[in-house]
């Protein structure tokens, strides 16, 4: 029954709210660059990254199955001599046993300039989204409500951004500044067969900052903050991560980590959700678990909590001839 209520306030309010869309921002966002910012594309120490990125959000809200699931994918290829690269990402959001199931796909295009320590990096993106609605898996009543809903519908749009990152002269440490700007083409979403009813998709506004410091060889601090602005609503992830250093390559440098950390979610002025989270880097290989602790009331009314977690893996090509500094690494644990 709590299902059928959903999908009923999801169409009242694709309907009659244009501020009423939020986009997916991952809780490991360090793990998902194309979707944070378009400028990641290339920032990396190598040749290809590859990552892959699973969400379940919201367990026992209404059944013992994740009310939210969103799989996401991506490929980055850097040609270091020219200082340019692109990038290939496909996610696909899934609400409520596929009810709404939402597959997007982006390609975006980076640019680095090297200035001594400093490297700022420019990217634009291409995106695809197409929503689909099964009326099969909803109560005959919801239709009457609204029967003119649509099986399906897309639309493009276009994301762009900026890094600066500064990299101490011992090569050990960096710091860098981002910032984002998403659905710049303002697309209109339509779930309801009616003109009058589709709504402009607000630009998302993202900020993100963070470091990488080298603490006597064998540690490594790593803050970070990400605050987004869309429809009148701010979110802001937030916290630091602890790096062990347990293995060295032939040239002295790390090839084996162990990070663990804590970050916080903000929605305004309130702690949303405590996220627990650890990774391990070995040679070029990541991976990377985080847990979202429901800090905000939100109960599945059996007392309990909505479970949510976050799976990434990621995998570096690397080569000679990367021009990046050996101590950038996006994302940041």
């Amino acid at each position: 029954m709590r299902g059928i209520i959903y999908i009923f306030y999801f169409i009242i309010c694709v309907r009659y709210s244009p501020l009423s869309s939020q986009d997916l921002v991952y809780s490991q966002h360090y793990a998902s660059p194309l979707t944070t910012n378009p400028a990641m594309t290339g920032v990396f120490n190598g040749s290809a990254r590859l990552f892959a990125n699973y969400r379940s959000q919201w367990n026992n809200i209404q059944t013992n199955t994740f009310l939210y699931q969103t799989p996401s994918a991506s490929a980055e290829f850097s040609v270091p001599d020219k200082n340019i690269a692109v990038g290939f990402i496909l996610l696909n959001d899934q609400t409520n046993n596929k009810i709404f199931n939402t597959l997007e796909g982006g390609m975006s295009f980076g640019y680095k300039i090297r200035l001594n320590f400093f490297e700022i990096s420019l990217g634009i993106q291409g995106w695809y989204r197409q929503v689909y609605f099964d009326q099969s898996k909803i109560r005959s009543s919801i239709i009457s409500v609204e029967p003119s809903l649509l099986d399906s519908y897309s639309n493009l749009d276009l994301n762009t951004g900026a890094v600066a990152t500064y990299v101490f002269p011992s090569e050990k440490s960096s710091l860098f500044y981002g910032a984002a700007v998403h659905h710049i083409l303002a697309p209109r979403d339509q779930v309801v067969n009616n003109t009058v009813s589709a709504y402009a998709l607000p630009m998302r506004f993202t900020f993100h900052t963070g470091g990488s410091f080298s603490i006597r060889d064998e540690f490594r601090i790593i803050p970070g903050l990400l605050a987004s602005y869309q429809s009148k609503s701010t979110q802001i992830n937030f916290g630091t991560s602890v790096g062990f250093h347990f293995m060295w390559d032939e040239k002295d440098r790390p090839s084996g980590t162990l990070f663990v950390g804590s970050w916080f979610r903000t929605n305004e002025t309130k702690i949303q959700a405590f996220i627990p989270q650890a990774g391990i880097e070995y040679n070029n290989f990541r991976i990377g678990l985080s847990y979202d602790y429901v800090v905000n009331g939100l109960s599945n009314g059996s007392g309990g909590r909505p479970n949510t977690f976050e799976l990434s893996l990621g995998y570096i090509f690397k080569t000679d001839k990367s021009t990046d500094f050996q101590c950038i690494y996006s994302p940041y644990f």
